[in-house]
């Protein structure tokens, strides 16, 4: 077709003789959404040696393909649904322990997929003295505003005990809880419900993306508080999917897997859904999720502690101890 143009997709893995026709077809479906314009993207061959997918461009939706064709992976700048295949085509790669080239007509490469070439995850061991690695620890402020940041802890250690200690100092250091009585009974009342809290931050532990050296945030306020987390969701996942039944898809299973043996999480899918249906049930505002290209929100929102000495609301929950 006059003015069309050419991209070739080359896996340096296979050749159009050995790669299995479903792996094929996985891939096909991957370039597809990442070069977008479906209806104006035509397969047309599979060259000899590497493989190489041939894909012809309608003249019409060439310089549409080309601004998908400008994605930052490394800054996150792009459609977010191309940078998501981008992320998917890569790590079908890397598991595939082959890399990936995208070419223009004229030879030159335009995306790079650097698959099985990426830098592995890091794996953790003994340490013989004490210290951290960046983007394993959580990292909790509390904050008078956006941009006053009044005091913060940072805690390292294994997995398990970051979820201990997070919680704990949650709960003693950044939460006020407001003391009651019921009869001689004493009442300790949150502002946020304790198992809603550990939910959240038990799935941010799981789902963490720590290839990326970055550290979950919780950033704690006067009326709310956000946990953020750099993991990713699921290909075409979105918040509504992640808030009603999904199946269990952990990004990170065999941390997933290690919760679930030490008692701590159900790896039934049911986090998020059980965070929603305690907050029903106490009477309490549902925490509000927004998933962005870099990671996930999700933020609960709270009367004022600070005025909480006047009166307690009758809808905070009750915690007794």
């Amino acid at each position: 077709m006059e003015n069309a143009s050419e991209y070739r997709f080359k896996i340096d893995a296979y050749t159009p003789e050995t790669i299995p026709m479903s792996r094929l077809a996985e891939y096909m479906h991957d370039l597809a959404a990442l070069l977008g314009e479906k209806e104006h993207v035509h397969f047309v061959r599979l060259e000899e040696g590497s493989t190489r997918l041939v894909q012809r461009i309608d003249r019409e939706s060439v310089p549409k393909v080309q601004a998908r064709g400008a994605i930052d992976v490394i800054e996150g700048e792009g459609p977010e649904d191309a940078l998501r295949a981008f992320k998917a085509l890569d790590r079908r790669l890397a598991a595939y322990n082959a890399l990936g080239h995208i070419y223009q007509d004229d030879g030159a490469e335009i995306i790079h997929f650097p698959g099985c070439e990426k830098a592995k995850p890091p794996t953790f061991g003994a340490f013989n003295q004490p210290g951290s690695l960046d983007g394993l620890l959580i990292k909790i402020g509390f904050f008078e505003s956006d941009s006053e940041l009044r005091y913060h802890d940072e805690i390292t250690g294994d997995l398990f005990t970051q979820a201990d200690r997070t919680l704990d100092l949650l709960l003693t250091k950044y939460l006020k809880a407001t003391i009651g009585y019921e009869g001689v009974q004493r009442v300790e009342t949150w502002p946020v419900l304790q198992e809603a809290l550990r939910e959240v931050l038990l799935n941010a532990i799981a789902h963490k993306d720590y290839a990326s050296g970055v550290p979950r945030q919780i950033s704690v306020y006067d009326d709310k508080i956000l946990f953020w987390n750099n993991g990713q969701l699921p290909e075409d996942w979105t918040v509504e999917r992640l808030t009603s039944k999904h199946p269990s898809q952990p990004y990170n299973p065999d941390i997933a897997n290690a919760f679930f043996r030490a008692g701590m999480i159900e790896a039934w899918g049911r986090g998020i859904e059980k965070v929603m249906q305690a907050c029903r049930s106490a009477g309490l505002a549902l925490p509000a999720l927004r998933y962005e290209k870099l990671g996930l929100w999700v933020e609960f929102n709270y009367p004022s502690m600070s005025e909480l000495s006047g009166g307690l609301p009758k809808k905070l929950p009750k915690n007794r101890s």
